[in-house]
């Protein structure tokens, strides 16, 4: 492992949602800010064969039941066509990540689900902790999938919170289920019932974008990745394999690894493992150009907070 690595901005937007119903409390100040968060051969006729054994063997132009036609690809032929296999050639490190990454930042779309060490760093405040049930050292499951340019939902968990996102624009939404749902505590810790609020929360969104100060976009997501694979990117060795019925080239140093679909024209990152100060990042990226994106959420049924708190007041 090369020089001192950290999980970076791993808790992003983690214990937001909710905020508005403790705001009544006073808990929080709405303009104060949140959370920053096999090879088959061709068998040739033996040349040293007697008349009687060419008898029994088929005619110079014609091939043996095992043997392939002059048309039809063996089984190394369709590896290298895919640009690897068990014994295909695999390329250096140096040669495929800058291609990767072009093939990556040009995708349309695409699903990464990672896991990050929660480092002190992140937010040093241990009643923000304490809130959290988390600690230095516990993982932090990240997921976020859409478009690279466009919309797309975040989810994390991290210690007791568990938080979901539809990034749309400038907005960061969430649903007014999910909001009322974190708020429930709150309010009937006040004496107040929070299914009153349902109906005026049905297929809304409240935008935190206010409060929540901290990137959160596939973009973001992707320069945190490849931050993380270039700080391994020397010492290592590459080979082929196949995962989930696809050929890949693994690259390692015996600690980390980094797994690369095998193709020479459009390789891309599936996944990673890298061994940080802290932890293990680990994650993988799938779907890449066919990952859902999120229906668009139309201007009225988005509420600012301080709509959302004008509902919970009511």
């Amino acid at each position: 492992m090369d020089g001192c690595r950290s999980g970076g901005r791993a808790v992003r937007a983690a214990g937001v949602a909710g905020v508005v119903a403790l705001a009544l409390t006073g808990c929080v100040d709405l303009d104060g800010g949140g959370s920053d968060s096999e090879e088959d051969e061709a068998v040739e006729p033996d040349q040293d064969a007697t008349t009687e054994d060419s008898e029994d063997e088929p005619a110079e132009d014609e091939p043996t039941e095992d043997e392939p036609t002059e048309d039809e690809p063996t089984e190394t032929d369709t590896a290298e066509a895919d640009g690897g296999g068990a014994d295909g050639e695999v390329p250096e490190w140096y040669e495929v990540s800058a291609d990767m990454w072009t093939t990556m930042e040009s995708a349309e779309s695409v699903d990464i689900d990672m896991t990050l060490p929660f480092s002190g760093e992140q937010h040093s405040d241990e009643e923000f902790r304490q809130d959290l049930d988390i600690d230095p050292g516990d993982d932090i499951s990240q997921r976020i999938v859409g478009a690279l340019d466009g919309r797309a939902v975040f989810e994390e968990k991290a210690g007791s919170s568990e938080t979901t996102y539809l990034l749309q624009d400038d907005h960061l939404l969430v649903s007014g289920e999910d909001d009322l749902e974190a708020s429930a505590e709150g309010l009937r810790a006040q004496g107040v019932d929070p299914d009153q609020f349902a109906d005026d929360l049905a297929g809304r969104y409240v935008d935190y974008s206010e409060v929540v100060h901290a990137e959160i976009s596939i973009d973001m997501f992707l320069t945190d990745v490849r931050s993380l694979t270039t700080s391994v990117g020397s010492g290592l060795e590459g080979e082929a394999d196949e995962r989930d019925g696809e050929a890949v080239w693994v690259y390692s140093d015996g600690t980390d690894e980094l797994v690369v679909r095998a193709d020479e024209d459009e390789p891309v990152l599936l996944e990673f493992t890298v061994a940080l100060d802290d932890g293990t990042a680990e994650g993988t990226l799938s779907d890449w150009d066919s990952a859902e994106i999120p229906d668009e959420v139309d201007e009225s049924d988005i509420l600012t907070l301080d709509e959302a708190v004008e509902i919970y007041s009511r």
